[in-house]
């Protein structure tokens, strides 16, 4: 696990792996859980601990040992399948990471969640030549990409891919709300904590609206499917972080929004 949830001391909330590193021994939370959800989304909160600070074999992590059953971030992991090989402009080679994001939704199997990835487009573009030992990307949930964007977020030279589509670096894929500034075609992973949550009523689409930026639209039937549509649902929204994996469009009346059609390229996360 990258990010865990320290739940005492002046620095409670989500902490990412790399800010418990800078701090000083003294300083660093001894009081972790793990941020992760199960099935249901209900809070997981299993105890965590910091894991090969000082490994030269594994990079550092967050770990925990009583996940509760169907917790994502019991499923997401690390393997040495999770490298590929690039060469770089001065012809050095290094190691780039490769992740699929898959649906939160249980059940639910894609070609991102269940099938091999082969090299795209993107990769020949990026340089990247398949190594004969990496047989699959690292996959991770929706939600456990959130809880990584909110934390130290994504270095930016990892190869993000959603579904059948060609990989991105991070630093494209992801794009925080505040900073959208004209429409894409390109679905990517748009995020940012909502403000406002509201029914449309000609469509009955749900609109989330950060402080800054677009608002992300979701069509009535995909937000009934996910639950938002419940007056219970929605109220809760506002404070929370969402991740939507859509397009930017322009409204009639020129306003940018961010269309989201597939109820498994949406997930939120609790501001803790």
């Amino acid at each position: 696990m990258q990010v865990a949830v320290s739940i005492a001391g002046p620095g409670h909330g989500l902490i990412s792996i790399g800010r418990y590193m800078q701090l000083e021994p003294s300083d660093r939370p001894a009081n972790l859980r793990c941020a992760g959800a199960g099935i249901d989304g209900r809070r997981c909160g299993g105890h965590a601990f910091a894991k090969a600070l000082g490994s030269t074999a594994k990079a550092p992590h967050f770990a925990a040992m009583d996940h509760i059953e169907g917790c994502d971030e019991a499923r997401a992991h690390s393997s040495a399948h999770d490298a590929i090989w690039a060469t770089s402009p001065e012809g050095e080679d290094r190691i780039i990471t490769r992740i699929t994001l898959t649906p939160d939704l249980p059940g639910r199997h894609t070609r991102a969640a269940s099938s091999p990835s082969l090299p795209g487009a993107a990769d020949v573009q990026a340089g990247v030549r398949p190594s004969p030992t990496v047989r699959r990307p690292r996959r991770s949930p929706l939600r456990g990409a959130l809880r990584v964007l909110i934390g130290r977020g994504y270095p930016p030279d990892y190869l993000i891919s959603w579904g059948s589509r060609d990989p991105m670096p991070a630093e494209v894929f992801f794009v925080h709300l505040e900073r959208v500034e004209h429409a894409d075609d390109r679905p990517r992973g748009y995020w940012g904590r909502v403000e406002e949550a509201i029914r449309y009523g000609p469509t009955g689409a749900v609109h989330l609206q950060p402080r800054h930026g677009p608002r992300v639209v979701i069509p009535r039937a995909t937000a009934m499917s996910l639950g938002l549509t419940d007056p219970a649902v929605l109220v809760g929204l506002p404070g929370r972080h969402i991740l939507a994996v859509g397009t930017v469009r322009r409204s009639k009346t020129g306003h940018l929004y961010v269309l989201v059609n597939d109820r498994g390229a949406f997930t939120q996360v609790e501001q803790t």
